[in-house]
């Protein structure tokens, strides 16, 4: 999927995005409630992939945005209707080398694709320390076991468990191309967007055995995230393919509530209202209607490993291991 960005490298030529296509909602995502609107527009698009907002965390001081030519992009607000030409460039890093992001209490954590490494990022999403190196790193997310990463390999064909704070690195899994990833609301299960095979893979939290395997997706999928309360137990999937899957987890039924868009990249929960920011080539939409898991990151990670230790007594209160 970026290739690309090894191949063409710092030669390329980087546009101001003008989408030639826009994602709407289908009759089935309309018959489920759910509506479109855009978050942010007019982001830089990094021609040979066509892509262009990618990772996107949640600061106190803002919204946090990644784009495939390199910017670092500081938004003052999760508001509707905003212009990338108006926020605020935090660095440039170079193209495709930002690509993740994620915050984790007061730490915010980035994936560098052409520069194989995982960063750390200040509060403000200045640069402050690199953390460890992982070739053409993509996909992030906690790891409620023990307190670190997991982190995707795309090249590499690996999702590793990697402790932030000594940058060590244990193999997790293997998955075909990992790229986004999601874990699901209790902890237990780390979804995988497969590329090379356009599926969505799980895998145990605990053992890294796989669990899961949803069939292929068409338009090869890339950002994951799970829904919650009516929507729990759905799987919503964006694909290069411009189209907006939901899968059911329990089934594999797959419906596409979207479609008619351009690239689609990652997606990020926002954790103040529970809708979703879904990336396109040159623009971040936002899906309402429905409610979403964010990251537990979002809570902070002492939350989050004091919840799993209580389910983890609670399991074995009731005869099972965990």
């Amino acid at each position: 999927m970026r290739l690309a960005i090894i191949v063409a490298g710092l030669a390329s030529v980087l546009t101001v995005g003008s989408a030639d296509a826009a994602l709407t909602l289908t009759v089935a995502g309309t018959s489920q409630g759910l509506s479109l609107s855009t978050f942010a527009s007019g982001f830089q698009v990094y021609a040979p992939n066509n892509s262009g907002p990618v990772g996107i965390a949640f600061l106190d001081n803002g919204v946090l945005v990644c784009d495939e030519p390199g910017n670092l992009l500081l938004f003052p607000s999760d508001a509707d209707g905003q212009n990338a030409n108006n926020a605020s460039v935090v660095l440039n890093f170079g193209p495709g080398n930002e690509e993740c992001l994620l915050r984790v209490g007061s730490a915010v954590y980035m994936t560098e694709y052409p520069n194989g490494q995982v960063v750390q990022l200040n509060s403000n999403g200045t640069f402050q320390r690199t953390i460890a190196s992982v070739s053409t790193a993509t996909g992030l997310v906690p790891n409620p076991t023990n307190g670190h990463l997991f982190v995707g390999s795309f090249l590499g064909g690996e999702i590793w468990d990697l402790n932030p704070a000594n940058g060590a690195l244990l193999p997790f899994a293997s998955a075909a191309q990992p790229d986004g990833l999601a874990l699901s609301p209790d902890g237990r299960t780390l979804y995988a967007a497969a590329a090379n095979i356009s599926s969505v893979v799980g895998f145990d939290t605990t053992t890294g055995t796989q669990v899961y395997n949803s069939g292929q997706i068409p338009g090869v999928v890339d950002g994951l995230a799970l829904g919650t309360g009516n929507f729990a137990g759905k799987l919503f999937v964006n694909t290069n393919g411009g189209t907006l899957v939901e899968v059911d987890l329990s089934t594999n039924a797959q419906t596409v509530i979207a479609s008619g868009g351009s690239r689609g990249d990652f997606v990020s929960v926002d954790p103040t209202n529970d809708t979703l920011l879904i990336t396109q080539t040159d623009s971040v939409l936002r899906l309402s209607g429905a409610t979403f898991a964010p990251e537990p990151a979002s809570i902070g990670l002492g939350t989050l490993v004091g919840s799993m230790l209580l389910l983890s007594r609670w399991r074995f209160r009731g005869s099972a291991s965990f």
